[in-house]
């Protein structure tokens, strides 16, 4: 998880582009590297994650959320996966953290 933390701040520009030009095109970009792709991922399931509580009303404060007021996809996804991210990237990245620590000390249990 602390190589997530390192990619994240060593690609975030690049990622960030290829999400914009993503909510364009609706296709990701050909230049994307293992390391852009694998940020992304996580990107992706963060959001995913997000948007499932939401929709599941899972999120009892999803109102103080600042999201875009319009039906602009484009606006969207890049609100998903720039903007939300940016504000709870490192949160997301500690729960991975979180969770990996439990599950190993789960093994290491006699």
């Amino acid at each position: 998880v602390a190589f997530l933390e390192m990619n994240d701040k060593i690609v975030k520009e690049k990622v960030e582009v290829a999400a914009r030009e993503f909510a364009l095109s609706e296709s990701w970009p050909q230049w994307l590297t293992g390391d852009q792709v694998k940020n992304l991922a996580h990107r992706v399931h963060a959001g995913r994650g997000l948007l499932q509580a939401i929709l599941g009303r899972q999120l009892p404060n999803a109102q103080l959320l600042r999201m875009p007021r319009s039906n602009d996809r484009e606006k969207f996804i890049r609100w998903l996966l720039v903007e939300r991210w940016n504000m709870g990237g490192a949160a997301y990245l500690r729960a991975l953290t979180n969770r990996y620590l439990a599950d190993a000390g789960e093994k290491d249990a006699p």
